[in-house]
């Protein structure tokens, strides 16, 4: 008796949804995106190539699910940690696999160096150069170096300790959506220094929420976003307009 393998995969619409939010959003915020937004020569020019990476971001990821669909298919009793594994080396054939391990390695490390480098400047600049006065260009470099070191050992430390990759993916998807709708959102409008900061604590307070309450899932990790965008828009209503205004880019 032949079962069709597709028809024993349920779709969850709420992942569904929670996944297209993700993909979506989170464009928005990635340091890799914003370092060419930078450099671009309109504002136009800017939405125009954020929201082209958006769609691209979405054919890719369609992609990818389909790697995890194949892993399902073919082996149905794997650990759901390790499906793109199976879904990619299980599947792929044999004259493909080095391309398939290049392909995973450039992109790890593409990742690493570039959120690395940005958190080790962030500390840099905004938490010790901020508070420290006439400091030069080679002091602040050692301080990236030492950041860099820092952040990395971390890393290492926290993926060794954490194993469930799923919960670190979705818990770092959900921290950066709660900056999408402030990000979003200075494209078109002028908004408020104080309304963006009371926009990113609604969205780290709902994530918190989850985590004290036992609630953090896939299909709720998404609840940031909401939040988010409720404190933005409380946010511009209740604060008073002051010099310094996040504009768009």
């Amino acid at each position: 008796n032949f079962v069709n393998p597709i028809s024993s995969i349920a779709i969850n619409p709420a992942l569904f949804i929670a996944f297209f939010l993700i993909g979506v959003f989170v464009i928005f915020s990635s340091a890799d995106i914003w370092q060419r937004i930078y450099s671009a020569k309109t504002a136009s020019v800017a939405r125009k190539s954020l929201f082209t990476s958006t769609i691209l971001w979405l054919i890719f990821g369609f992609f990818i699910t389909l790697v995890g669909v194949a892993a399902k298919i073919n082996f149905p009793n794997i650990d759901p940690n390790e499906a793109f594994y199976w879904g990619l080396f299980g599947t792929l054939p044999q004259w493909l696999l080095g391309f398939g391990v290049v392909m995973v390695l450039a992109t790890i490390m593409s990742t690493i160096d570039t959120e690395v480098y940005l958190l080790s400047s962030i500390i840099a600049k905004d938490f010790v150069a901020s508070r420290k006065k006439n400091i030069d260009d080679i002091q602040l470099t050692k301080i990236i170096k030492i950041g860099m070191a820092a952040l990395s050992i971390l890393a290492m430390l926290f993926a060794i300790i954490v194993r469930d990759v799923l919960v670190v993916l979705f818990g770092l998807a959900s921290f950066v959506l709660s900056l999408s709708p402030a990000i979003v959102a200075s494209l078109f409008w002028k908004l408020k220094p104080n309304a963006v900061f009371f926009s990113m604590i609604g969205g780290v307070l709902a994530f918190l929420a989850l985590i004290i309450f036992g609630q953090f899932t896939p299909e709720n990790s998404v609840a940031t976003l909401p939040a988010a965008l409720v404190f933005l828009i409380v946010g511009q209503i209740i604060f008073k307009d002051k010099v310094g205004i996040v504009s768009g880019v």
